[in-house]
């Protein structure tokens, strides 16, 4: 752990470090805040994206487990809260599609809220459509075939997804990475969906 100076940057991580604003250090702990850097040590280091178009994956799955500790640590209540919260972060910057990120510079407002927050609401919503298909989320199996320190693309994440749900998810993706704004796969899936 690093505290950084009250006129710097909030929070940052980089490989075995999670540096955190002295502001937020001597205040109250924010457990989600620090949920995120913990979980930056493998999405995002262990894990990382093969191109800048991929970096929602690890990003996304940084702000996904955060929902995810949050949900362990407060409840269902709270981790709905994460997730509404992510929701309109993802909400914040609509004009690009998620899957032409790189076009975005990385320290642009827009990357960082597509990354993020629209990246943890895609494996939200995959991790729904495994729940309905009562199967481990996708992003496990992602972390573990990672250790031989190959980078992620969006097409392994596809392809990982396919193999877990047992079907093609090749409408979710399409309408997760090519559309702006948020969907909800929930009331919006296609009829063709195979």
């Amino acid at each position: 752990m690093v505290e950084l100076p009250d006129d710097t940057v909030p929070a940052a991580w980089a490989p075995e470090m999670a540096a955190i604003s002295s502001r937020v250090v001597g205040g109250k702990l924010n457990y989600r805040l620090l949920a995120n850097l913990i979980a930056h040590q493998w999405w995002g280091v262990a894990v990382s994206p093969a191109t800048r178009n991929d970096w929602w994956v690890t990003d996304g799955l940084a702000r996904y487990a955060e929902t995810q500790y949050v949900e362990h640590v407060s409840g269902k209540g709270g981790e709905e809260e994460a997730v509404e919260d992510m929701a309109v972060g993802a909400l914040a910057y609509d004009t690009v599609p998620l899957g032409q990120l790189g076009s975005l510079e990385p320290f642009d407002a827009g990357f960082q809220s597509l990354a993020a927050d629209k990246g943890g609401m895609v494996f939200h919503m995959l991790h729904w459509v495994h729940r309905r298909a009562e199967l481990r989320p996708t992003h496990a199996p992602l972390g573990r075939s990672s250790s031989q320190a190959k980078p992620v693309s969006v097409d392994d994440l596809e392809k990982l997804a396919d193999q877990t749900s047992g079907e093609k998810l090749a409408w979710f993706f399409a309408q997760w990475l090519d559309s702006t704004g948020l969907r909800n796969s929930r009331t919006s899936t296609p009829s063709t969906a195979q």
